[in-house]
């Protein structure tokens, strides 16, 4: 059987020699590890053999012992670092195949040095070669002590402080996250806790200090020793209260010392995750726990299942929202935001998604000002207006005349009875006015005239719409920007709303309106537009009523949420909200977006472009979401 014994005095030759050899991997575990110790063996093995080095953190007089600053510089050169509170095996393997397991931690006093051997420490171990039933025991028991291991890596925040609680903790930081950063930490029984940071404060214990007296009045409990510093003068009351401020400003600059600034984050607890089950938050954080920054597996349970892609957790571009697709199309989207947060962005964002997850939806986008008409892939409907010539007051305006005519109202009549187009109708007109003398026959005329010239913008019976193309399946934009008035566009919006929400009623296809300037075609009525742009919100609140049961959604968009009336703003149950500044907007958004809290509305203010609050029943929880910049397709 391979196995030979060494002790202080041979440990170091035979560790070496079994770094020298090892091709791929080189496995180092003791609780403490002197710098020139671990150098000299690592830099025994070849260079493209990986190492790892598992050390103990257990008690302050570990990181007397183990030359922290060595480790963290050979982590710094790819050496996988961790440590454990449970470590006390002392094990070296290469390869997997040949091994020492000894008394002797990697420091010189166990032999690892140039002490005499009268000076080591008395150690004893073997070396384990020839041996794949021991071995495979060992590296098996290595990797279980490594994968209960921790690491200060790239995703460690810091610590969880004292006196945590089931709703909220406080963290010391050895990364400042930016607020609005999901972490995770572990209660007493290594369940997972989810967070958020909640807001970040600096904290410098050389700053020159109040009374204790005054320090416990402002709520901050007891006054925190100073760190061994000395000053001229008492604390900072008596600083700023003395008749020259400037020295009280020059005191502090003189006293405080910029490197011992450190940062406490404020969080609050989301949820904790069992068996990768969300559940209500249980225990608190364990004081000194890591806090990690969170990641998909993490926040995965707390976003939902849904399909649609809508951007990434804010601070974390690896984490994917998601949207449930059906939530929209049966209970509404609104997407709000003030000119340029990104609400347009959204939207069209949105309308992919919806697109790519069905090629057979239909997608009616009104556009207001023609900012859509380079979306690739849209089919861009054009709206035509034709005036109804029988309409009370038509052949006045018509004509330019000054007053009415009313025998020019009967002929007119008279002419459109039995008349079938308006080619049949002009011809009749000019019937009845053929050998007349009259001043009504020569109106007459000119009527029929105009009839044959424009029979694009005339028709009989009724004020049409007209569009210039089927609607398709995909993504068809209603440009009504060249249509001039409020009152104008609102008879065609409302035109199409209506033969949208027919289709779906009928079954012949499933539909999703934008309607983006939402606060112009579904005003509050407080505004006084109501009356203005009737056609429009009736078939809008029909759809964001009744659209639900024929498989008709509704996605409002708007820059102006508290203009919108309430009762259809009320029928979206998800939401996308961009930066709003308005008070009134603020308070629409509050009043209709119940699943979010007051602390993440107060943040609509100062949210960046591109950043929204999603939340509703088409997400899993209120988040902070990146939506990504839309790059079109077909």
């Amino acid at each position: 059987m391979g196995v030979r014994v060494v002790d202080e005095r041979s440990v170091l030759e035979e560790a070496l020699a079994l770094a020298r050899g090892a091709e791929r991997t080189l496995d180092v575990a003791s609780p403490w590890i002197r710098g020139s110790s671990i150098r000299r063996l690592l830099a025994a093995r070849p260079s493209d053999a990986a190492a790892r080095v598992l050390f103990r953190v257990k008690e302050p007089a570990d990181l007397e012992i183990t030359d922290l600053g060595a480790l963290l510089s050979l982590a710094r050169r790819g050496v996988d670092l961790r440590y454990s509170g449970r470590l006390h095996a002392k094990v070296i393997i290469a390869d997997g195949a040949r091994a020492i397991v000894s008394s002797s931690n990697v420091t010189e006093a166990a032999g690892f040095g140039s002490y005499e051997p009268a000076r080591c420490n008395r150690e004893m171990g073997l070396v384990v070669e020839d041996d794949p039933q021991a071995l495979a025991e060992i590296r098996s028991r290595f990797e279980a002590a490594w994968a209960e291991a921790e690491w200060l890596d790239d995703a460690v925040v810091g610590v969880v402080m004292d006196f945590p609680t089931d709703r909220a903790f406080h963290i010391a930081c050895l990364r400042v996250p930016a607020p609005g950063t999901y972490v995770t930490a572990r209660d007493r029984e290594e369940r997972v806790i989810v967070a958020r940071v909640t807001g970040v404060t600096g904290y410098n214990r050389t700053f020159p200090r109040m009374t204790a007296g005054i320090w416990a009045t402002q709520g901050y409990g007891v006054a925190p020793d100073a760190g061994g510093k000395s000053y001229d003068f008492e604390d900072l009351q008596s600083l700023f209260s003395a008749p020259d401020k400037e020295r009280g400003v020059l005191g502090v600059v003189a006293a405080c010392d910029p490197a011992s600034l450190f940062h406490v984050a404020a969080v609050e607890v989301l949820a904790g995750l069992e068996d990768g089950r969300a559940n209500p938050p249980g225990l608190p954080a364990a004081p000194g726990a890591l806090v990690r920054r969170a990641g998909p597996v993490d926040l995965g349970p707390l976003l939902g299942t849904g399909t649609l892609a809508v951007g990434s957790v804010w601070h974390h571009p690896d984490v994917v929202v998601r949207a449930r697709a059906e939530e929209i199309l049966t209970r509404h989207l609104a997407v709000l935001g003030m000119t340029g947060s990104g609400k347009s962005n959204a939207l069209l964002v949105i309308v992919r998604a919806l697109l790519d997850a069905d090629p057979d939806l239909r997608v009616l986008l009104v556009d207001s000002h023609g900012e859509y008409r380079e979306v690739p892939g849209g089919n861009i409907v054009l709206p035509a207006m034709r005036a109804d010539i029988l309409a009370d007051g038509a052949a006045k305006s018509l004509l330019r005349l000054s007053r009415e005519d009313p025998t020019l109202v009967g002929k007119i009549r008279g002419a459109a009875e039995g008349a079938p187009d308006i080619e049949a109708f002009a011809s009749a007109l000019e019937g009845l006015a053929d050998g007349e003398r009259a001043a009504w026959a020569g109106h007459a005329l000119r009527l029929a005239t105009l009839c044959r010239a424009r029979p694009d913008v005339l028709c009989l019976g009724g004020p049409a719409v007209s569009f210039d193309r089927s609607w398709e399946p995909g993504l068809n934009v209603l440009n009504v920007s060249g249509v001039e008035g409020l009152e104008a566009r609102a008879r065609v919006v409302g035109a199409a709303l209506d033969e949208v929400y027919l289709q779906g009623a009928a079954g012949e296809a499933a539909w999703v309106v934008g309607l983006d300037e939402a606060q112009n075609y579904v005003p509050e009525q407080q505004t006084g537009l109501l009356a203005r742009v009737r056609p429009s919100f009736d078939a809008a609140f029909r759809i964001a009523s009744e659209g639900r049961k024929f498989g008709v959604g509704l996605v409002l968009a708007s820059q102006r949420p508290a203009r919108v009336n309430k009762d259809v703003l009320s029928q979206c149950n998800s939401h996308l909200v961009f930066r709003l500044a308005n008070v009134e907007d603020l308070q629409a958004v509050a009043g209709c977006f119940e699943t979010a809290g007051r602390r993440l509305l107060d943040d609509l203010p100062g949210l960046p472009v591109g950043v929204c609050l999603a939340g509703g029943t088409a997400f899993g929880m209120p988040v902070r979401v990146q939506v990504p910049r839309f790059e079109g397709g077909a």
